[in-house]
């Protein structure tokens, strides 16, 4: 990674950076999130328990003679799906098994919900492999894994290539229930979506669903399944934007991967405050510098000060779609006041994407920087400054060769006291947007 010559906390930011960041959800939204910690209750506490199920027999079975049950395992995330590579609990799942979601108390998903699972096949099936049935578990309509891409059958095929055998793959799936637009997210990068207004395919039936367990009656059913394993999976009631699933990357590897201590009755996480790395819930991190006069931020990970520094916001488009490839991110910078007399502020801009994006390309293992970066300094009345991140090659490569490339840009504002004194307060920031090609 190419490095900028910034302050310490910079640095701290930029060897830690993904592709994702700080995508929390917003207060009304409901979800079940399940971490298979030797457990199908979701992390929310009070929610849909997931439900192994088998139906190999030619029933669905969830326990009794003929019912072969999967297992909680230990295994480690591949780094195209996590650079850092945790090793965490998961759920291994047999041929014909799965789990059955009764979303009843309360009702998640309905014609608007967005699904986020990372799994693996092992191996990956020559043909069908079931990833949702929405049908009650009677239609041979669904989602799938076939031939390694994704299938919306009877619809369409897309995103080949996403599944390997032993590797693991985020897939997030989204639908709104007014236009029937579905979505279809790989690693965080979106494909082109398409309707089902007219099918509803993809809207649940039935309350119950299920998860990589093929239909049990109806057309080609039971066999198209495969075994494998399943360490996150998460049920939302409403559709995630392009900006919130890029994010949900890292918030889900750090969930899958955050340091625990289990007892045979209590889960304790330990915060990850003070690390350096904005996590979700999180306004700010400046590592050890929070709470000092240096740092704008606080020991609790929030924005503690006032003044031109502390109180700067950094914006950028959520997204940014041309014909022709996008070439910068354009970013405005706006000040509560301007830095007065003598002074002045110093920003400083870099932008990365995951490393997962990276693997058809050579360069270092970890994240990688796909904007040149940029160093201003602010001075004089001006209230508003506006800033162009342009790609460099790599993320001109990227964007060419994917059509999509989601980019966390990492900033950092320094304040500079007149007379050339020492350096003021730093505010470190992230923002993350979507560049598409049309």
């Amino acid at each position: 990674m190419t490095s900028l010559a910034m302050p310490r906390a910079w640095h701290l930011l930029a060897l830690l950076a993904t592709l994702a960041g700080i995508a929390a959800n917003p207060a009304s939204a409901v979800t079940g999130t399940y971490l298979f910690r030797d457990s199908f209750a979701p992390s929310e506490g009070a929610g849909n328990e997931l439900v192994p199920v088998y139906n190999g027999t030619g029933t669905i079975l969830t326990g009794g003679q003929g019912f072969v049950d999967g297992s909680f395992v230990t295994e480690t995330i591949s780094a195209a799906a996590c650079s850092s590579t945790p090793t965490v609990r998961a759920w291994s799942f047999p041929q014909f098994g799965g789990l059955r979601y009764d979303n009843a108390m309360p009702v998640v998903a309905t014609g608007s919900y967005s699904i986020s699972m990372l799994l693996r096949f092992s191996p990956v099936s020559s043909g069908y492999a079931r990833l949702v049935d929405f049908s009650g578990s009677t239609l041979d309509s669904g989602i799938y894994e076939l031939d390694g891409a994704v299938s919306f059958y009877p619809l369409g095929t897309y995103a080949t290539g996403s599944f390997v055998s032993d590797q693991d793959v985020f897939v997030t799936i989204t639908r709104e229930a007014t236009s029937g637009l579905v979505a279809l997210y790989i690693d965080g990068a979106p494909l082109p979506s398409f309707s089902d207004g007219r099918t509803s395919y993809y809207v649940p039936t039935d309350k119950v669903i299920y998860f990589l367990m093929d239909n049990t009656t109806g057309p080609a059913n039971i066999h198209e399944s495969a075994p494998g394993t399943i360490a996150y999976l998460q049920v939302r009631d409403a559709p995630m934007t392009a900006t919130e699933v890029a994010a949900s990357l890292a918030d889900i590897c750090g969930a899958v991967a955050a340091t625990t201590t289990t007892t045979s009755t209590t889960t304790t996480t330990l915060s990850p405050c003070g690390n350096g790395t904005i996590d979700p819930g999180e306004a700010c991190d400046d590592g050890a510098a929070n709470g000092t006069p240096a740092s704008c931020c606080s020991t609790g990970c929030t924005v503690s000060a006032v003044g031109p520094t502390c109180s700067a916001q950094v914006t950028a488009p959520s997204l940014i779609r041309s014909r022709h490839a996008p070439t910068a991110i354009p970013l405005t910078v706006t000040l509560p006041a301007a830095p007065g007399k003598g002074g002045a502020l110093v920003f400083e801009a870099a932008g990365f994407a995951a490393a997962g994006m990276h693997a058809a390309l050579s360069g270092p293992a970890g994240s990688v920087q796909v904007t040149k970066g940029v160093h201003r300094t602010f001075r004089g009345r001006r209230r508003t400054h506006r800033v162009k991140l342009a790609l460099n090659r790599l993320g001109t490569q990227l964007l060419k060769r994917n059509g999509s490339l989601a980019v966390t840009v990492q900033q950092q504002l320094t304040g500079k006291p007149p007379s050339g004194g020492d350096a003021g307060q730093t505010l470190v920031t992230q923002v993350t947007t979507v560049l598409q090609t049309r």
